[in-house]
């Protein structure tokens, strides 16, 4: 493909994603637990694969659920597959993503962990 196909394909796919009531071809998204007042949002760069997420939250709050979110932009769509480990059940998740598609080996999964606030007193 000539370079200014490849460009016009990627702008096309810029504004595709750019249009908020459209869901984006090349995301994926995954929600586990319970969302809670307290959030924690950080990125992370990653490969497909097996992937183990930190929990972020303050040391006297207690991880109640997360937000995932990634893209390959304007290559495929990976898929995030969630499993439950023990006392850590969103620790862990599989991001399928096949090696010889262009991007996999470099992923931003956006991630929003809820916390749960101690009780006072």
């Amino acid at each position: 493909m000539s370079p200014l196909a490849c460009c016009l394909v990627a702008l096309a796919a810029l504004f595709a994603v750019s249009d908020a009531n459209m869901i984006n071809p090349f995301c994926s998204s995954v929600s586990l637990g319970e969302s809670m007042v307290h959030e924690v949002t950080f990125n992370m760069n990653v490969s497909g694969g097996d992937v183990f997420i930190p929990n972020k939250c303050p040391e006297d709050h207690d991880l109640k659920g997360q937000d995932l979110n990634v893209c390959n932009i304007p290559n495929s769509m990976p898929e995030v597959h969630t499993f439950t480990i023990g006392k850590h059940p969103f620790e862990k998740v599989y991001i399928d993503c096949p090696n010889n598609t262009r991007g996999c080996s470099s992923l931003e999964l956006q991630v929003t962990q809820y916390c749960e606030v101690p009780p006072i007193g």
